[in-house]
């Protein structure tokens, strides 16, 4: 039997959306930032190639404000462990220079066709994050908060429970294929961003059949 496409299920009245590469990408290049704040002596090559190694091997989760899981990969991309430097490293993260707003995004959710929650895998820094480059407020999950990352279902029931919906009536819009059939699994629809859905207006489309 043909599976049915995820986009066409009836009944979907809420939005949750991921952050990175949905919402924000990052101002600079990782590595070049990595390197202005600790100095590193390796190149902005070694230290890029050497931040995709820790990132699929860090032992750390993230959870909490993450400290752990983001020290472990400053550390292995650069190769510094400057306890200073880390920490000037950290807060930018969660200033407005650190980030680009993608296209679109603030007037879209000023706006949006149905109520919309954040669901991401992001340290307790996110609300600050999202306050401090302009985007609306709105209810937020993140991994940091509730302890766990997606696709664990618990962080799709919570973006659930934050509209006041079932599962069944909840769109998950993601960049990672994982994430978005971790929410399928459950019973939610899920499109993948990049590849079945481009910006936050195509949207609009999806949510109307």
């Amino acid at each position: 039997m043909r599976t049915p496409d995820p986009r066409k299920r009836l009944g979907v009245t809420g939005l949750s959306l991921d952050v990175g590469g949905v919402l924000l990408e990052v101002a600079e290049p990782v590595s070049r930032t990595y390197r202005r704040f600790t100095g590193s002596a390796r190149s902005e090559a070694e230290v890029a190639r050497a931040f995709q190694r820790a990132w699929g091997n860090n032992p750390h989760r993230m959870v909490g404000d993450a400290r752990p899981f983001w020290r472990h990969l400053v550390t292995a991309s650069t190769g510094v462990s400057d306890p200073a430097a880390f920490e000037a490293l950290y807060a930018f993260y969660a200033t407005a220079e650190a980030w680009s707003v993608l296209p679109g995004a603030q007037a879209w959710l000023a706006d949006p066709p149905c109520p919309v929650v954040i669901c991401s895998n992001w340290d307790t820094r996110l609300p600050a994050t999202l306050g401090a480059v302009g985007l609306p407020r709105l209810p937020t999950v993140c991994s940091g908060e509730l302890g766990v990352e997606k696709p664990h279902p618990r962080m799709y029931r919570a973006a659930a429970d934050a509209l006041g919906l079932r599962i069944d009536g909840l769109l998950h819009v993601d960049d990672q294929l994982e994430n978005v059939e971790g929410a399928r699994r459950l019973g939610a629809a899920g499109v993948v961003w990049g590849l079945e859905v481009h910006s936050l207006t195509g949207l609009d489309a999806i949510l109307a059949r």
